[in-house]
């Protein structure tokens, strides 16, 4: 290596400390905040939780031997045996937020998670989650924090209706309501906007079941984790530990196996013909399929994971580490005292002046290796 390229491979090295770039770690999880906040709704994509996975308990009964193993699936039986794979009984297509939720696979995923949670229980789960209770439990109100290096605050109603086409909003109920069953809270009752009765107003929380039992959560402090590009051997250490993992293509990986040509992954998927669901358990998908790795979602025990920081006190010297600067322009930035000087954590300036620094008495100083 010549002198130059010596000087050209040090620049490089010392840059990357100095901005802090690094490799995410494979074995990593991910996980957006989602709490209630003054009667708002809050989904957080800002201060996201990151989880390495080899710290998290394996399931009941599976051990790092699990992993090991050329064969396993967490399900061994017809996927039509569970509430959550069978057909609804009624015309979804009649609410949008139903249907959609049941075509995207995460109903099905609700209820094989449940099941493989509580497996080794004396109790089988066999649950079909009610996305009606769901919709129900959400505030009136949301605001999605988004956008970092230049924070957003996104204002809307929630869409408690049945013309909600976002999933993630009935994910978000989930983590904070817990599942109940179709046998408490049906389906089939009425949201607003449905098709046939557009005009139905949205029915208040139930505090008791349809026919006025008491009702029953399941998953309980259950959260939904994502995970990006994971490499085929690394995904088996998620599936011992969070259980079944939602593909992008809405295919369900529940276990792994030993095929012609190498390992191959067990999915189920689903298709709707008139309004029908079928779950089709696929023939074995080859490692070598997702050439980039795995991307998908899960639901996972988060009862350790740390509490959302509500900032109700701020100061001037409150850290961005603790509370986030708001975005500009918003209520919380005009009433944050962190902006009102120029030097202030969450002044424009104090972020150039920073770069300023970095630039003067460290980015130079390098530079000067080359002349």
């Amino acid at each position: 290596m010549s002198f130059t390229q010596s000087k050209i491979f040090l620049f490089v090295f010392l840059v990357q400390i100095i901005f802090g770039a690094r490799n995410a770690d494979p074995l990593n999880f991910f996980h957006d905040k989602v709490y209630i906040y003054k009667e708002k709704l809050i989904r957080d994509t800002l201060t996201t939780d990151v989880v390495d996975i080899t710290t998290r308990p394996y399931l009941t009964g599976l051990s790092a031997d699990t992993v090991l193993l050329t064969e396993y699936t967490l399900f061994n039986e017809e996927f039509s045996t569970l509430k959550g794979f069978q057909n609804f009984g009624f015309n979804h297509s009649k609410c949008e937020t139903i249907s959609l939720y049941a075509i995207e696979s995460r109903r099905a995923l609700v209820s094989l998670a449940a099941y493989v949670y509580n497996a080794k229980t004396p109790q089988i789960t066999n649950i079909d989650p009610s996305i009606i209770y769901a919709i129900e439990g959400l505030p009136k109100e949301s605001v999605e924090k988004t956008n970092p290096g230049a924070p957003q605050e996104l204002r809307e109603d929630t869409p408690r209706a049945c013309d909600n086409n976002k999933s993630s909003y009935i994910d978000a109920s989930i983590e904070l309501n817990g599942v109940v069953d179709i046998s408490c809270v049906s389906n089939t009752n009425k949201l607003p906007k449905d098709k046939d009765e557009p005009e139905t107003p949205l029915p208040s929380l139930p505090t008791k079941c349809d026919d006025q039992s008491e009702i029953k959560k399941y998953l309980t402090n259950y959260k939904f984790g994502r995970i990006s590009s994971i490499a085929n051997e690394d995904l088996k250490k998620f599936i011992v530990r969070v259980g079944p993992i939602l593909t992008r293509d809405k295919g369900i990986i529940y276990g792994w196996g030993e095929g012609d040509y190498g390992l191959v992954w067990y999915t189920v998927t689903i298709s709707v013909v008139n309004e029908a669901f079928k779950y089709d358990q696929l023939f074995p998908t080859p490692f070598d399929v997702f050439e980039y790795g795995i991307t998908g979602s899960f639901l996972f025990e988060g009862s350790f994971l740390p509490d959302p920081k509500y900032c109700d006190t701020i100061t001037s010297e409150t850290p961005k580490e603790d509370c986030e600067c708001p975005a500009k322009g918003s209520d919380e930035y005009e009433s944050d005292p962190r902006h009102e000087y120029k030097e202030s954590i969450c002044a424009s300036g104090s972020v150039r002046t920073l770069f300023s620094f970095v630039a003067v008495f460290v980015i130079v100083p390098i530079l000067s290796l080359f002349w």
